[in-house]
């Protein structure tokens, strides 16, 4: 079995490949910030166990009390 090919030998390859899509997420700004979160992220990975469960249980309260608000104006206009 062939050893792998040394980490710098495909550095010069991946470089260009992430040239060219940072190129392509500039031409799109949405896409940018998603790959800025994408890699806030994963530098956080060590702490995922407690991080997404507490994202998770924030965004369903938020979506909780946002539902309230809508189903209080639609009561309100329908009265």
């Amino acid at each position: 079995m062939a050893p792998d090919p040394a980490p710098e030998a495909a550095l010069p390859w991946r470089q260009q490949v992430s040239k060219y899509i940072e190129a392509q997420l500039l031409r799109y700004p949405l896409w940018v910030q998603y790959r800025t979160l994408w890699q806030q992220l994963q530098a956080e990975r060590a702490h995922w166990p407690f991080l997404l469960p507490a994202l998770g249980l924030f965004f369903f309260l938020v979506y909780r009390r946002e539902r309230k608000l809508v189903v209080a104006q639609r009561r309100n206009l329908s009265s």
